[in-house]
């Protein structure tokens, strides 16, 4: 945030709070106003409800024109951040952090190996085929979005971590733990889907199609991994620019459609996909809140001991 008065301070941090909290902020955007001309390392200023108790430490360094402000859970944090506390409010500017981060995606084709121990038939095999579903057109066409599926996800994902790393580290958390959901769904409740029964082995999709057949047996339908995947792509992806919102918003929803068209799962499947998708996606960003949350109260307090020692 770039500021030539104090007054868009407490704007910056909105007015759509508590009452306490904009009073508060009038008497931060005061000391603005007086110490303008300075610049500041850090300062930090403990949060009290009636905002009759506070302090405001202020580091003298080098005239700045230029300053930030960040809202945690119990501090307000403003002006030019250190280089610690910009690497919390700023992960993704860290390159070797954000490589490493990557690592993280090993996590997925470790959990991928039990899907194939899961898929084969057991002892009981249910069906959710429908109505709708017998009148939904074979499309082989639709077999380039069903294998784009893989490297689209991994694209994702990666620009995720180079974006927002916050996001990365919440999209890939939601569907690992979609995987693990998948996963003991099927263990326990095991679904197939008819396939066509003459399909031409002619032609490239046609082949294509053949091939992902041979590949995958028609069973661990229910919920659709490629739906729960791609609806959380689709969800992480609103952080990218609009161009690339868009392009995995639309890749997206051929991907879902896909599943249906080239019967490799139902209707019952793609919803339980999304609906599964949604609530780890928001279970996930409450996870990763909480834990940035507490990384950044422990930088703060940090800090704040550095103040007081100074």
């Amino acid at each position: 945030m770039t500021a030539n008065n104090g007054s868009l301070v407490y704007t910056e941090l909105g007015f759509g709070v508590a009452e306490h909290r904009f009073f508060y902020f009038q008497k931060i955007q005061s000391v603005f106003s007086t110490f303008m001309d300075l610049s500041w390392q850090y300062s930090l200023c403990e949060r009290r409800m009636a905002c009759t108790d506070c302090y405001l430490e202020i580091l003298q360094k080098n005239p700045l024109k230029h300053f930030r402000v960040y809202r945690y859970d119990g501090f307000i944090v403003f002006d030019q951040p250190n280089q610690e506390m910009r690497n919390v409010t700023h992960p993704a500017k860290q390159s070797p952090a954000v490589w490493l981060s990557l690592l993280w995606l090993a996590v997925i084709p470790v959990l991928n190996i039990f899907y194939g121990y899961l898929n084969h038939p057991t002892e009981h095999v249910y069906s959710l085929v429908t109505d709708l579903d017998r009148l939904t057109p074979f499309v082989p066409s639709f077999i380039i979005p069903y294998v784009l599926w893989y490297p689209f996800k991994a694209a994702v994902l990666i620009g995720l971590a180079f974006k927002d790393r916050a996001v990365y580290y919440r999209t890939l958390l939601a569907l690992c733990g979609g995987l693990v959901l998948a996963y003991i769904v099927y263990a326990l409740f095991q679904t197939t889907v008819p396939r066509p029964e003459a399909l031409d082995e002619k032609g490239v999709l046609n082949r294509m199609i053949w091939f992902v057949y041979s590949h995958d047996e028609p069973f661990n339908c229910f919920p659709s991994i490629h739906v729960l995947t791609s609806y959380l792509m689709l969800r992480g992806a609103r952080v990218f620019g609009r161009t690339i919102r868009w392009a995995a918003t639309i890749m997206s929803i051929l991907i879902i459609a896909s599943t249906v068209l080239i019967k490799q799962h139902v209707l019952a499947d793609v919803v339980g996909g999304i609906l599964a998708g949604e609530l780890l996606f928001r279970s996930a960003g409450i996870a990763v809140s909480f834990l940035r949350g507490h990384r950044m109260r422990q930088t703060l307090k940090g800090g704040e001991r550095h103040i007081s020692a100074e």
